[in-house]
Parts: C-alpha cells; sequence; structure tokens
C-alpha cells in the first residue's frame, strides 16, 4: 500500500478547491472595509484565528466554496502581519481592493448581518453571501456597520438563524444546534 505525505494530501485539498473554482460553486465574501477596527492591537489576533478557521474549514469541506476577500488592504497591517500565515495563494483566496458591486451582479449580493430583521430562511447557492470582516468589539461603531453598509449599497441584508437554532449554555460551556 502506497503511502502519501503532509504535502500529497495538501497538493489533494488545493485541488478540491481549485475544482469548486471551476464548477463555479458558492461564493462567500468578506468585506474587509472596516480596516480602522483592526487597527485595535487586540482585535488582531482573534481576527487571524477566525479566517485561519474559516480557511481550515473551506478547505476540508467536502464542498468547498469560493473566498473572496473584497475591499482588502494590501498594504494594512493586517496582511502585513497574518497574509502569509494565511498562505492566501495555497488556499486559492482571491483578494483585491475592490468592491464586491464591482464584481458581482448587484441582485445576487445578500449581506449577512447579526442586526437585520429579516431572517435567512433558506441557502441559495446562486446568491453571493457577504460578510463583513469585523470583530464585534461591543464598541458604538461596530454596532450595525455591516447593516448600514448592506443598506448604503442598496442591497438584501439578512441575518442568520442563529438564535432559533443555537443554544448557548453558558454555565457548561455547550453549544446545542436544534434540528
Amino acid at each position: 500500500m502506497k503511502r502519501y505525505g503532509l504535502n500529497s494530501y495538501k497538493q489533494f485539498l488545493r485541488e478540491k478547491v481549485l475544482c469548486s473554482i471551476r464548477n463555479d460553486s458558492p461564493t462567500i465574501v468578506f468585506d474587509w472595509r472596516y480596516d480602522e477596527s483592526h487597527q485595535k492591537p487586540h482585535i488582531l489576533p482573534s481576527l487571524y484565528r477566525q479566517f485561519n478557521e474559516i480557511i481550515s474549514i473551506n478547505r476540508n469541506a467536502p464542498e468547498p466554496f469560493q473566498l473572496h476577500f473584497c475591499n482588502y488592504n494590501s498594504d494594512g497591517i493586517f496582511h502585513k502581519k497574518y497574509a502569509f500565515p494565511l498562505n492566501y495563494d495555497e488556499n486559492l483566496v482571491m483578494e483585491t481592493s475592490k468592491s464586491y458591486m464591482d464584481l458581482f451582479p448587484k441582485k445576487n449580493l445578500v449581506y449577512l448581518s447579526k442586526d437585520s430583521k429579516k431572517t435567512m430562511k433558506s441557502f441559495d447557492p446562486e446568491k453571493i453571501y457577504i460578510i463583513g470582516s469585523l470583530i464585534d468589539s461591543g464598541l458604538s461603531s461596530d454596532k450595525f456597520a455591516s447593516y448600514s453598509q448592506a443598506k448604503k449599497d442598496g442591497i438584501e441584508c439578512l441575518r442568520l438563524p442563529l438564535d432559533e437554532n443555537v443554544k448557548y449554555i453558558s454555565r457548561i460551556n455547550i453549544i446545542i444546534i436544534a434540528n
């Protein structure tokens, strides 16, 4: 029996993500316009951990999404500090300073925001889902940022149905997903 090493496995995962791009798999866009909030030193490591997990989960998924970083500042502090460890090229993350409004049809755009009054009822693979690259630090400047951006852009804004489907029990730190 032939044994495969770590490099072979990484190549397999890369090919799987590449196939998702070729097959025009569903797209998730991360909106990086919130650069000023990334300047706080305690925010950057948290943002890095979240994106490390997102990229890893996507890479290992049976059917990976296409990941786009829009409004991305390649001269920004996050890029300088974390782009290399996140390995955008290897993981096929598309980064651009352009807005998602310039890249995708407006009618297909859906901004996901916890502040939206409308709840997402189902996943539509034809839609381009946008997530703000913003850590909720509890500051008033962070509140309604993604919701306001969606309204300003004139695109649909939905809230994930987390309240209806996920229960968090703080005393014992368990997350229960309802069926």
